[in-house]
Formats: structure tokens, sequence, C-alpha cells
């Protein structure tokens, strides 16, 4: 893993060994450092790429999102587990769960709220927590939900189905607000909060795809195999 500076010089690697294969990263925009979720756990990185620690031991896939107010990171992986760490690297706690998930492998902080969206794609589930990790509610209507995001303005959530080939925004209550058809495999989305504009990485079609807050989608070809989009965004203070 590489960490750059702003305009992609001084490139930082970062070394990851055996089964430490980063499959997920989340900025923490109070300070800079960055927490990466691997297959042996979960490590935080310092601002400046040069320091490594491990604070979590998870299963498979471990998947991140940073609440970019307090710093706080919440974790969820292919055994089922889903927690929150504090901005030190210390357990919060385990979610409340009134069922248990399959393979929780994608998981969406809204900063806003605290509240928190967990995607089980094999269980075809998306669960809402609040802050406290307790759940708030369960929905079944995405067939294979993958790569949440959250508007943190308006609650609303915008997440990939794969199986149906297509994306969906969802209220912040869960119902379905609205769905965007004709994908070939949506793997990853993200929603700017500053426009309600969403991107698309559609990787089996080679192509990106923005859907306008209020509009059309428009497809962007000319990649190779997309798995990842990330929105740049934030607030001036």
């Amino acid at each position: 893993m590489f960490k750059f500076n702003f305009d992609g010089s001084a490139p930082v690697e970062i070394k990851f060994t055996g089964s430490q294969r980063p499959r997920s990263i989340s900025i923490d925009s109070t300070d800079g450092s960055a927490w990466v979720g691997t297959d042996a756990g979960v490590f935080k990185i310092s601002a400046d790429g040069k320091t490594k620690k491990q604070v979590a031991s998870t299963g498979d896939e471990a998947r991140v999102s940073v609440n970019t107010t307090d710093g706080s990171c919440w974790i969820a992986d292919s055994s089922g587990n889903v927690m929150k760490y504090s901005k030190t690297g210390q357990k919060v706690l385990d979610a409340s769960l009134t069922k248990a998930l399959t393979e929780p492998k994608y998981i969406a902080v809204n900063s806003t709220t605290g509240n928190v969206w967990v995607a089980d794609s094999q269980a075809g589930i998306l669960v809402k927590l609040d802050a406290n990790g307790k759940e708030l509610m369960r929905t079944t209507e995405v067939g294979m939900p993958v790569s949440p995001s959250v508007n943190f303005k308006t609650g609303d959530l915008w997440v990939a189905d794969a199986k149906n080939f297509q994306v969906v925004k969802i209220s912040a209550n869960g119902k379905v607000l609205r769905t965007i058809p004709g994908f070939t495999f949506p793997a990853s989305v993200s929603v700017n909060s500053k426009t309600g504009d969403v991107w698309v990485a559609d990787q089996f079609a080679n192509s990106v795809t923005k859907i306008p807050a209020n509009g059309q989608p428009v497809s962007v070809p000319g990649f190779t195999l997309p798995i990842s989009v990330s929105v740049d965004y934030w607030e001036e203070k």
C-alpha cells in the first residue's frame, strides 16, 4: 500500500506481509491517519505513513469505515463480526444484532448521525445500527448489497445490487426511493454528500458511471475492470 502527497508526489510504501492482504481503507480526516482492513486484522497507519500498528484481530476480508466526526472506526468481517473501535484503537463495543449475519463484508458510517449500515452480501441483508451498535432495522430489498455509501446530509443510502445488476437508493428509514438498472457488475458506489451525485464502478463494463442527483446516468468508458471508486468531499469550517 502507498501513501501519496496531495499532488501525487513522494510516495511512502506501507508493507503488508503474508496474509495481511489489504481489503479496505478509510481515512480519519481528524488527524490524517488511515485504518486498513486486511485478511489478518485491522491496522492503523500514521498520517505520515511511517508507523503501522495492529489494532484489531478479525476474520478474513475485514472492512473499515471511519466516523470523521470523532475518529472512531467501525469494522465488519466475513466471520460475522461487527465492531466499533475508538480513535485510539480500543474496542468500544460489539454490535447488538437481532440475528447473526452470514458475511457482513461491507460497512458505511454516517458521520453526521453516527448510524451505521452493514451489508451482508451473501444473505442479501442490509442492517442499520445506531451509534451504540443497537440494531434499528434490517431490509432484504436489495438482492446482493455491495459497497454501501451514505449521504451525510440526507441520511439516504446508495448501494450496489450485484445480483440484479442495479444501483439502489434507500431512505434513512429503509424505503427504496430509486432504482437504476442496466449495469453489468456494479462493484463500488460512492456518493457526493454535497451535490447528491453518485459514482459507480461498473467492473465488467469497463466503465465508471455518474448518476446526477437530478438527471440521467452518464457512463465514462476507457477503464479496465474498475473495482473501486471514491468521491472526495469535505466541508470548510
